[in-house]
């Protein structure tokens, strides 16, 4: 993949990541001490334009791209698929956020607010992690935003052991997810990286077809 292409796809899956992340955080702001949700209005307000004009993605991360001295002038991607990733990332958030409240249950926590605290304080753990980029992958990060969202709703020695569960938990589908993805590219019949991507394999057949032949 070309340079510039892997930065456009990193800068602009942080974006996602990051407005999402806001938005669904909303969920923990009232169990916060001083939590005022008025103040996540903009966030929200943010969310809604982003699927209503998805391309603002896009003008942004080639702002950004351009502050970096990483032009992307050539970064095009559809709106719908923009908006199908904003709500795919929003799905992984819930999904995330259920994991840790069934390890809250598990360690005493109750009641109905719990599950949006979990949610909203994954989503905002999560961004705060992605935010420290001096630490791999958040670590100790992601776990004090954690311990500081649950401790509202469990004492503050399991808010603590739940971050660590929830990490461990993390950890473990990440590695599996991983490696199902490279067992996927060995399977038979599973393309090239090269031809899943769209471009001809060098000294491949396929590649002295002409784009008139191939359509």
């Amino acid at each position: 993949m070309p340079a510039a292409r892997m930065m456009g796809t990193y800068l602009l899956n942080s974006l996602v990541l990051l407005v999402t992340a806001a938005a669904v955080g909303m969920f923990a702001a009232p169990s916060l001490p001083g939590g005022r949700v008025l103040l996540l209005i903009p966030v929200l307000l943010l969310g809604a334009a982003l699927m209503w004009r998805p391309g603002l993605v896009v003008a942004l991360a080639k702002f950004v791209g351009r502050t970096l001295h990483r032009p992307m002038s050539t970064l095009h991607v559809e709106a719908r698929c923009l908006r199908v990733a904003i709500l795919l990332e929003c799905a992984s958030w819930l999904v995330w956020g259920l994991h840790l409240w069934f390890i809250a249950q598990v360690l005493g926590a109750d009641g109905t607010t719990v599950p949006f605290v979990c949610v909203g304080g994954f989503a905002l753990a999560a961004a705060a992690g992605a935010l420290a980029l001096v630490v791999p992958d958040g670590a100790g990060v992601r776990e004090l935003v954690l311990i500081a969202v649950l401790s509202t709703v469990i004492p503050t020695p399991q808010a603590a052991a739940a971050a660590l569960a929830s990490r461990a938990c993390c950890i473990v589908t990440e590695v599996v997810g991983a490696a199902l993805a490279l067992l996927m590219t060995h399977l038979p019949g599973a393309r090239p990286l090269e031809e899943a991507a769209g471009r001809p394999i060098p000294n491949a057949p396929e590649s002295r077809v002409s784009a008139a032949e191939r359509r």
